[in-house]
């Protein structure tokens, strides 16, 4: 078996290799920059058949497959049978989601957490069970995913949604939360342990500064450096100091990044953030809209790691056959067509479902869950960098607006084209 396989490149390496060591394969690096669940997740199979791609594959297809049937069984209670099938039918032919099963990432792992908080807030948190078992259930996806740290906020909202009770929403958002926080406890030591940070959440606050800085090309996130990344009385860190002063000049002049805790690092990085943001609010917000472009109607397929980070003369990267290398180039651009037809139809999709209900009882009972959990996860990539490949966790929830869309439209339809009976002459 391929001891890097060729798709393991970028930040996906970073996984593949801690998973190699905490399943005793290799030295284990441990990085704070990348969650550990997907490490620990991949360790088990790969200290039971070795770490081959097969074995990354047939670990994300088991929990792909674990996500469907979750999907399922709440498409079923928030919506009807007909549009949980064709939710599942979706989800298989959306080849997104298909290509980062071929991936040690966080993206398939996530996708089955967030179909699993689907099913579970599908009742509408109406007992404390449910309640206390969603609160256990974020804590685990947090060690995955830094961003689903505050699930209290998404209890407390849905139970204000669907029940206007301020009491019952504040005691059940702070039950999740303490829960969260406490299944989080272990995390929190393994940081303070290999990272001197006693904290659930990966060093990942600088993404504030990368997706909102003055040397942005375009309006994608671009890794712009600040003085501190370079050495002391270096035209660089001096130039920059200059350059970055009319919205933060950092009072520590003996600061080096190399020398620097990660999260101190991090915690530097939002300052300068939030100084350019408060110097340019209105670009801020053009930002902030065109993050919700790439985030929701950018393809990912093909794109990364493949286009982003292969390479054909990285010694450490084994060849793709160039058939394989033709199959990924042709594909690739049919493949976003047809995601940006199923993403469109899922816009339609809630439209239709919000016409056909009415916005208020779409936001007042669970026919609004899917739209309040992708605000949540969404929300936190919007405002600091918006990665099209962050998006493949909740697209199983975007179909569910698309199936029902379809099944409200086949309904209307069937019912206008019925026959109408004839009525008998009048005696």
């Amino acid at each position: 078996m391929n001891a890097f396989p060729i798709v393991q490149v970028s930040d996906y390496s970073a996984y593949y290799a801690e998973a190699r060591g905490f399943a005793g394969l290799a030295p284990l690096d441990l990085t704070a920059y990348y969650a550990i669940g997907p490490a620990f997740l991949y360790a088990v199979p790969f200290r039971l058949f070795g770490d081959g791609l097969r074995v990354v594959g047939l670990t994300n297809l088991a929990l792909y497959v674990g996500a469907l049937i979750l999907l399922y069984a709440a498409a079923l209670r928030v919506f009807d049978r007909p549009t949980a099938l064709l939710t599942s039918i979706v989800c298989c032919l959306s080849l997104s989601e298909m290509y980062f099963v071929n991936l040690a990432s966080t993206e398939t792992l996530a996708t089955f957490f967030i179909a699993a908080i689907f099913l579970a807030m599908s009742g509408g948190l109406r007992s404390w069970k449910v309640t206390l078992a969603l609160g256990a259930l974020g804590g685990l996806a947090v060690y995955n995913r830094s961003n689903i740290f505050p699930m209290g906020a998404l209890a407390f909202a849905q139970v204000i949604l669907l029940r206007r009770d301020w009491r019952e929403a504040l005691a059940k958002g702070a039950a999740v939360q303490a829960l969260t926080i406490a299944v989080t406890l272990p995390l929190c030591f393994f940081n303070l342990r290999h990272h001197d940070r006693f904290t659930p959440l990966i060093a990942n606050p600088q993404t504030l500064w990368w997706g909102n800085n003055p040397k942005l090309a375009g309006d994608f996130h671009t890794y712009t450096e600040v003085p501190e990344d370079f050495p002391l009385g270096s035209y660089e860190r001096g130039r920059l100091r200059k350059e970055f002063a009319p919205f933060y000049l950092n009072p520590d002049l003996t600061l080096y990044s190399p020398t620097m805790n990660p999260y101190d690092m991090g915690a530097l990085k939002v300052r300068y953030a939030l100084g350019w943001i408060r110097q340019n609010p209105s670009r801020y917000l053009r930002l902030i809209v065109a993050r919700f472009q790439l985030f929701f109607f950018s393809c990912t397929y093909g794109e990364a790691p493949y286009r982003t980070a292969y390479s054909r003369t990285d010694p450490q990267q084994p060849r793709w056959t160039p058939a394989h290398e033709r199959l990924i180039e042709r594909a690739r651009l049919p493949i976003r067509r047809w995601y940006q037809v199923l993403i469109a139809g899922a816009a339609l999709g809630l439209i239709v479902t919000a016409w056909h209900y009415g916005p208020r009882r779409l936001l007042t009972t669970t026919l609004g869950l899917p739209l309040l959990i992708v605000a949540y996860y969404s929300t936190p990539f919007l405002l600091t960098i918006g990665a099209n490949r962050y998006h493949i966790p909740i697209l199983c929830l975007c179909w569910t607006y698309l199936a029902h869309g379809l099944v409200v439209v086949a309904r209307a339809l069937r019912t206008t084209l019925a026959p109408r009976p004839l009525h008998a002459p009048a005696a």
